[in-house]
């Protein structure tokens, strides 16, 4: 919704504040695997991730580099934020 959509300057922001990310890659499988991940973020926006060559994250994402990754807080409702 329009209403609440970020600016690129407020998910620059956001993304800056230290949330962690989740990381979703398609298993071996067709099973979506979700790993928590810490990130870094340049100038312009992209996002930098580190792991190990032998994990599996990264043999998925090797296999099929189509990703998803989420940046979110919030306890209550009103309070949810992503990215």
């Amino acid at each position: 919704k329009d209403d609440i959509r970020m600016s690129r300057e407020e998910i620059r922001d956001y993304l800056r504040e230290g949330h962690n990310m989740t990381l979703v890659t398609n298993g071996p499988k067709g099973f979506p695997h979700a790993v928590a991940m810490f990130y870094a973020l340049d100038d312009d926006l992209t996002i930098r991730l580190a792991s190990y060559a032998a994990s599996q994250k990264v043999k998925n994402i090797e296999r099929d580099p189509k990703v998803t990754l989420l940046v979110e807080s919030g306890r209550a409702y009103r309070e949810l934020r992503g990215v």
